[in-house]
């Protein structure tokens, strides 16, 4: 049955139910996007993070190189 039976079937009790049913289902959607946002983020952080420390480690190098010290990173 679509939702518009249910209407047309069971009258304003049916428009009802066609409304909770329809506002569940956009809860699930937007539940999934989230999800998908989320997952998004934290691959685009985990990438910063590494691009982060690639550069640390590069500046240390770097600082090492021209002074012969060794830096206290990590």
């Amino acid at each position: 049955m679509t939702p518009e039976s249910f209407v047309v079937q069971y009258g304003m009790a049916g428009a009802v139910l066609v409304a909770i049913v329809l506002f569940l289902k956009f809860l699930r959607e937007e539940r999934k996007d989230r999800a998908e946002e989320r997952s998004q983020l934290f691959e685009e952080r985990t990438r910063f993070l590494d691009v982060l420390e690639k550069y640390r480690v590069t500046v240390d190098l770097n600082i090492e190189r021209c002074t012969g010290k060794r830096t206290n990173s990590r």
